[in-house]
């Protein structure tokens, strides 16, 4: 009988253990079907299965949401807009056009071929190639309606250290607004020819660099319009007691400058946008031995840009992923219209997007000026 009442307490020790190892194991199959899904959900994200090719980091589009919820994309300077659509990476535009045209693609006499949606992605990250400002470090922004961008105005919010029991904690100077990101059209219609069509083996290449060129200069100009205008950006003329002359076209001068945003709390710039004439005074400096003098050391990870759109004397410099955001209400889209010119007979590339920059937070810039 004892013998008995011994094999019961093992068989009841055995099912406890039993137990509590069911127990554990069942934790962990749910601990593992929950990754899973985690996992699963991540990978539905775009970009999140595939090398996007930015700098060989592999990263992936960042997604945030409008203030009616919808999905936008934010996209820093390495990546590329045509990532959603990598399966059209091979699309020639030329043979596209040469083919509406005097190919077999049924078309209108006199109507519009339209480029296939997401193919024109293709031209928009060419457009943000070419853009001083995109290659700055501005972020690029893709909506799909019109959208309320945070402005930050003034300082950056005041930390205090508190004393128990004592009022000490005091409001931070800092205004926070927002300016609204709804881009007007922008619009190209390049004039092709019969014989340009039937005879250019390059018409790809042409026409996706002439339309890119041309939309970047665009963007850059409304841009650079607005920065010219923002009084909210530190300049030579107000970043001391009194207005300081500082010639873009000098190296000594663009430190200056440096040493003038830093006082207002930006760190060394990423970036400098100049006008090619102060970018060629800057490389054609010569020490007294006639040695070239070149970029300062301190400045030596600072990227210099150019552009047509700046007047000379004038210069940008800063954080321009902070600075600026570039607004993408659509994508760009490409008609081919044929016989629009029949006297002529020239046809038409009709490309238009609706792509704007907008300034939300000033203080990460400096505007460096030759006259104050």
């Amino acid at each position: 009988m004892e013998n008995k009442s011994e094999l019961v307490v093992l068989m009841e020790d055995m099912g406890e253990a039993f137990k509590k190892f069911r127990e554990k194991h069942d934790s962990k199959v749910a601990d593992l079907e929950n990754a899973i899904t985690s996992i699963e959900k991540k990978m539905g994200r775009p970009g999140a299965t595939g090398d996007f090719g930015l700098d060989g980091a592999g990263s992936t589009l960042q997604i945030g949401k409008t203030t009616k919820g919808a999905e936008c994309y934010l996209l820093q300077k390495s990546q590329r807009i045509s990532m959603r659509n990598a399966e059209r990476e091979g699309f020639d535009l030329g043979e596209f056009v040469k083919d509406s045209i005097v190919g077999s693609r049924k078309a209108m006499g006199s109507g519009p071929a339209l480029v296939p949606i997401g193919i024109a992605d293709q031209v928009i990250d060419t457009v943000r190639e070419q853009s001083a400002i995109t290659q700055a470090g501005a972020q690029t922004l893709v909506i799909d309606n019109p959208t309320n961008l945070a402005r930050i105005l003034g300082n950056d919010p005041d930390v205090i250290q508190h004393t128990e029991n004592v009022d000490d904690i005091t409001e931070s100077d800092i205004d926070l607004g927002y300016v609204t990101a709804n881009p007007k059209l922008l619009a190209a219609v390049i004039p092709i020819s019969e014989e340009l069509v039937q005879d250019s083996p390059n018409l790809n290449q042409v026409i996706q660099l002439a339309v890119a060129g041309s939309f970047a200069e665009k963007l850059d100009a409304l841009i650079f319009e607005k920065l010219m205008a923002d009084a909210g950006i530190t300049s030579s003329a107000t970043a001391y007691a009194a207005a300081v002359a500082q010639d873009p076209a000098l190296w000594e001068n663009v430190l200056a400058a440096v040493g003038g945003a830093m006082a207002y709390k930006q760190g060394v710039p990423s970036a400098i946008i100049s006008a090619p004439a102060d970018f060629i005074g800057r490389a054609s400096q010569k020490s007294s031995s006639g040695g070239w003098l070149g970029k300062p050391p301190a400045l030596a990870q600072m990227a210099e840009y150019t552009a047509t759109a700046l007047p000379a004397g004038t210069a940008f410099l800063g954080d321009f992923a902070k600075a600026i955001i570039v607004a993408v209400r659509s994508d760009l889209r490409l008609e081919v219209v044929r016989w629009k010119n029949a006297g002529k007979g020239q046809h038409a590339l009709i490309a238009h997007a609706r792509m704007d920059g907008y300034i939300v937070q000033p203080d990460a810039l400096f505007k460096q000026l030759k006259t104050v």
